[in-house]
């Protein structure tokens, strides 16, 4: 079952997302990226969801160190036009719908069962 790490300082969207978030796998939540980052290096991380607006880290902060990781993320705004071109196709638009999340976690949480997600009826 994959980790899937949550950083979001707001309950609300991290409920959402923790919801969403277990159907695939284990969720693991944090309110900021500070908080996002320890947990990274201590912990077999799948996927990071991180909100892009936080203080005093946000989630391109956060998808930097995934990436040195080469660890899958998805940065979740409000606001895709203020994310960089270097995470623009890792960027999840809010609002979406709870499927279409849903599919994008798996589909990075487990990359080699991507194809059998899509198949099952």
């Amino acid at each position: 079952m994959p980790n899937i790490l949550i950083a979001d300082d707001d309950v609300s969207n991290r409920s959402l997302l923790r919801t969403i978030a277990e159907r695939v796998g284990k969720a693991i939540e944090v309110s900021n990226g500070e908080e996002a980052i320890a947990v990274m290096k201590k912990q077999k991380i799948s996927l990071v969801l991180a909100d892009n607006i936080m203080q005093p880290t946000g989630g391109e902060e956060v998808a930097e160190v995934a990436m040195k990781a080469r660890m899958p993320y998805l940065i979740i705004t409000a606001t895709p036009d203020s994310v960089s071109e270097r995470h623009k196709k890792h960027t999840v638009a809010k609002p979406c719908s709870a499927t279409e999340l849903e599919k994008k976690i798996y589909e990075r949480s487990h990359p080699c069962a991507f194809a059998m997600y899509y198949t099952q009826a």
